[in-house]
Protein backbone atom coordinates (compact mmCIF):
# COMPACT_ATOMS: atom_id res chain seq x y z
CA UNK A 1 0.00 0.00 0.00
CA UNK A 2 1.65 3.63 -1.53
CA UNK A 3 1.53 6.00 1.17
CA UNK A 4 -1.16 8.73 1.22
CA UNK A 5 0.10 12.25 -0.45
CA UNK A 6 -0.67 15.82 0.77
CA UNK A 7 -3.20 15.63 -2.11
CA UNK A 8 -5.27 12.33 -0.77
CA UNK A 9 -4.97 15.16 2.96
CA UNK A 10 -6.04 17.99 0.93
CA UNK A 11 -9.00 15.74 -0.73
CA UNK A 12 -10.12 14.51 2.77
CA UNK A 13 -10.23 17.96 3.84
CA UNK A 14 -12.51 19.04 1.06
CA UNK A 15 -14.13 15.83 2.06
CA UNK A 16 -14.97 16.51 5.20
CA UNK A 17 -16.15 20.03 4.27
CA UNK A 18 -18.59 18.85 2.32
CA UNK A 19 -20.22 16.89 4.73
CA UNK A 20 -20.21 19.90 7.36
CA UNK A 21 -22.06 21.76 4.88
CA UNK A 22 -24.36 19.39 4.11
CA UNK A 23 -25.22 18.68 7.73
CA UNK A 24 -25.68 22.60 8.41
CA UNK A 25 -28.41 22.80 5.53
CA UNK A 26 -30.17 20.11 6.88
CA UNK A 27 -33.64 21.36 8.81
CA UNK A 28 -33.83 19.48 11.65
CA UNK A 29 -35.62 18.51 15.24
CA UNK A 30 -34.01 19.56 18.04
CA UNK A 31 -32.51 15.92 19.24
CA UNK A 32 -30.96 15.49 15.52
CA UNK A 33 -29.72 19.08 15.29
CA UNK A 34 -27.26 17.77 18.36
CA UNK A 35 -26.45 14.84 16.65
CA UNK A 36 -25.27 16.65 13.36
CA UNK A 37 -23.43 19.08 15.37
CA UNK A 38 -21.60 16.31 17.01
CA UNK A 39 -21.04 14.55 13.08
CA UNK A 40 -19.98 18.69 12.46
CA UNK A 41 -17.50 18.36 15.25
CA UNK A 42 -16.06 15.25 13.87
CA UNK A 43 -15.25 15.79 10.64
CA UNK A 44 -13.81 19.25 12.11
CA UNK A 45 -11.39 17.26 13.86
CA UNK A 46 -10.86 14.78 10.67
CA UNK A 47 -9.87 18.09 8.85
CA UNK A 48 -7.27 18.92 11.40
CA UNK A 49 -6.07 15.42 11.44
CA UNK A 50 -5.58 16.08 7.59
CA UNK A 51 -3.68 18.77 8.55
CA UNK A 52 -1.44 17.26 10.45
CA UNK A 53 -0.64 14.89 7.81
CA UNK A 54 0.24 17.09 5.47
CA UNK A 55 3.79 17.44 4.30
CA UNK A 56 6.11 20.23 6.50
CA UNK A 57 7.22 20.97 3.15
CA UNK A 58 3.92 21.95 1.18
CA UNK A 59 2.70 23.69 4.34
CA UNK A 60 5.92 25.78 4.17
CA UNK A 61 5.10 26.74 0.48
CA UNK A 62 1.78 27.98 1.16
CA UNK A 63 1.78 29.66 4.38
CA UNK A 64 -0.81 31.54 4.45
CA UNK A 65 -3.27 29.43 4.45
CA UNK A 66 -3.93 28.89 7.92
CA UNK A 67 -3.17 25.63 8.89
CA UNK A 68 -2.16 26.12 11.97
CA UNK A 69 -5.58 27.10 12.99
CA UNK A 70 -6.99 24.20 11.62
CA UNK A 71 -4.78 22.09 13.62
CA UNK A 72 -5.44 24.05 17.05
CA UNK A 73 -9.05 23.52 16.11
CA UNK A 74 -8.56 19.56 16.03
CA UNK A 75 -7.08 19.90 19.11
CA UNK A 76 -8.82 21.80 21.12
CA UNK A 77 -12.11 19.11 19.93
CA UNK A 78 -9.71 15.96 20.72
CA UNK A 79 -8.53 17.37 23.98
CA UNK A 80 -10.74 20.06 25.43
CA UNK A 81 -13.91 18.83 24.37
CA UNK A 82 -15.66 20.48 27.25
CA UNK A 83 -14.19 23.74 27.05
CA UNK A 84 -15.19 24.65 23.88
CA UNK A 85 -18.53 26.12 23.35
CA UNK A 86 -21.00 25.69 20.63
CA UNK A 87 -20.49 29.63 19.88
CA UNK A 88 -16.87 28.74 19.32
CA UNK A 89 -17.33 26.13 16.90
CA UNK A 90 -20.58 28.04 15.00
CA UNK A 91 -17.95 30.99 14.65
CA UNK A 92 -15.20 28.67 13.71
CA UNK A 93 -17.84 27.80 10.67
CA UNK A 94 -19.52 30.89 9.43
CA UNK A 95 -15.59 32.97 9.83
CA UNK A 96 -12.99 30.78 8.33
CA UNK A 97 -14.42 27.49 7.45
CA UNK A 98 -14.99 28.12 3.58
CA UNK A 99 -12.21 30.39 2.81
CA UNK A 100 -9.81 27.63 4.08
CA UNK A 101 -11.40 25.03 2.08
CA UNK A 102 -11.22 27.27 -0.87
CA UNK A 103 -7.46 27.59 -0.40
CA UNK A 104 -7.44 23.65 0.18
CA UNK A 105 -8.97 22.73 -3.09
CA UNK A 106 -7.40 25.70 -4.88
CA UNK A 107 -3.57 23.98 -4.01
CA UNK A 108 -5.50 21.01 -4.54
CA UNK A 109 -6.02 21.53 -7.98
CA UNK A 110 -2.85 23.39 -8.71
CA UNK A 111 -1.33 19.76 -7.10
CA UNK A 112 -3.23 17.75 -9.91
CA UNK A 113 -2.33 20.27 -12.67
CA UNK A 114 1.51 19.72 -11.81
CA UNK A 115 1.58 16.02 -11.56
CA UNK A 116 -0.89 15.60 -14.96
Amino acid sequence: MSPRTDLDWLIDISNSAERIDRALKLKLSIECEELFFDAIQYNLVCMGEAVRKISSELKHEHSTIPWHLVAGMRNRLTHEYFQISREQVESVLVEHLDPFVDQCENLATKLVKQSG
